[in-house]
């Protein structure tokens, strides 16, 4: 992310620098013996070309944001992992001044990043992260989160009473510094699911883990009344 917020006009990759405080998303952690390299698995829902990212941590493109014409649908609130069998309650964050996305403080809760798509918009990736550990809190939401497959399903409900269900099309696992930030915030998509969390090998004096694992996921209707 860059100096500024998302809707600055300074592409994140413009500057250098990892996000080490407060956020470095999910480095808080001791290390995990299951967190290191995760396969690649099914397909990604975008077709233009991956921007490599200088030294980010997780990058989100400067300008970029969600539909703002007409109404805006309801934030998200809830996450579900029916086959993990994990539910999470979901905040909405931002970027720290250097330009990284923020984690919600506590492992339990996950964060949805506020300046992208909506849930039920229609367009746009709807971006949402998670530790996978700390040090201080224990295992977060997003420890599991490589064991969802393709086709799996994964619920998020919204304020007003929404309740949106995806399926999971594909997971990926990049460097952090080659995390591929336009591509995985881009608003210029069909709706989309985007989760984030960490992986690979664990290196305490390199700032934490060194991957990014992110899954994708699209709608799958019809979308039906929060329970």
């Amino acid at each position: 992310m860059s100096r500024q917020t998302p809707s600055g006009p300074r592409p994140i990759w413009a500057g250098a620098g990892l996000a080490v405080s407060g956020l470095a998303l999910c480095g808080l952690g001791a290390a995990l013996l299951f967190a290191g390299p995760a396969r690649d698995r099914g397909t990604v829902p975008y077709t233009a070309p991956p921007t490599p990212v200088a030294a980010a941590e997780v990058g989100v493109p400067g300008g970029a944001k969600g539909p703002t014409n007409g109404r805006r649908a309801a934030p998200p609130v809830r996450l579900e992992f029916p086959s993990l069998d994990v539910t999470a309650r979901v905040v909405p964050v931002s970027v720290a001044p250097d330009g990284q996305l923020l984690v919600p403080n506590d492992p339990a809760r996950v964060g949805w990043w506020r300046h992208g798509a909506r849930p039920g918009e229609g367009r746009g990736s709807v971006v949402l992260d998670g530790h996978l550990d700390s040090a201080r809190l224990g295992l977060g939401t997003f420890v599991r989160l490589r064991e969802l497959d393709p086709g799996d399903p994964v619920h998020l409900a919204t304020a007003a009473g929404r309740f949106m269900t995806y399926r999971v099309t594909g997971l990926r696992q990049y460097p952090k510094a080659e995390l591929p930030a336009e591509k995985v915030f881009s608003q210029d998509v069909g709706e989309r699911l985007v989760l984030i969390t960490c992986a690979g090998r664990y290196d305490r004096g390199a700032g934490g883990y060194q991957d990014n694992l992110v899954v994708y996921a699209v709608p799958s209707p019809p979308a039906r009344e929060s329970r």
